[in-house]
């Protein structure tokens, strides 16, 4: 099996991290989205939060932001995405594209690329959606980092069926004393999936070398 090396390991954290100007910029779009569904969307909300990988902070570059939020009163989730979406296009922000999907509202920016996913939640879908935010967001930084390299790795290497969420999961579950070992561990734990698509463990490994 391939040995990671921590120094490479490092660089391609810095490869793959946002730079501070792309960050405050997503900042900015958040916030603005935020702002929207309190203040001017027309709903009563009960709450808003940064969720998918960036509230938990194990995002990469390719990541999208995904934004949860919940009402007063619980809503059927798929009249809400219609209304949300009515909504926002009445309001579209500039330089985006505003569609809807199975799940969510898309607002897509072209400039720099920032995909905001709005996902209804009920109240009790919320607090259980916070409760795992806050679960990750609390471990530790070598976690968070060994959690991005093996997101980016299974990425590069187009295993599509495991999710992000998994690899948090993985990790979670397994441990490790350092990152090397870390990662080394996640990316090992997805074998059965990763030799379905007719590679290797070590060829998912490569893209970290």
């Amino acid at each position: 099996m391939i040995r990671l090396k921590k120094e490479k390991l490092r660089e391609h954290l810095r490869k793959i991290n946002l730079d501070p100007n792309t960050r405050d910029q997503y900042n900015s779009k958040v916030n603005r989205m935020m702002n929207f569904l309190r203040k001017t969307s027309g709903f009563k909300i009960a709450g808003v939060k940064e969720g998918g990988s960036f509230g938990k902070g194990t995002e990469i570059r390719l990541s999208d932001l995904d934004m949860i939020y919940t009402t007063n009163k619980d809503k059927d989730s798929q009249k809400m995405k219609t209304d949300l979406l009515e909504r926002i296009q009445k309001n579209k922000p500039k330089g985006t594209h505003v569609h809807s999907g199975k799940k969510a509202v898309h607002v897509d920016y072209s400039n720099p690329r920032c995909n905001i996913d709005l996902v209804y939640k009920t109240k009790q879908q919320f607090q259980q959606e916070v409760k795992k935010i806050t679960q990750i967001k609390k471990i530790p930084p070598r976690y968070k980092n060994a959690i991005k390299l093996a997101k980016h790795a299974i990425y590069k290497a187009k295993v599509s069926d495991v999710h992000g969420y998994e690899v948090e999961l993985a990790c979670l579950q397994l441990g490790g004393d350092d990152l090397v070992e870390c990662v080394t561990k996640i990316i090992n734990y997805f074998k059965g999936r990763i030799e379905k698509k007719g590679i290797s463990v070590d060829q998912v490994l490569q893209r970290l070398i």
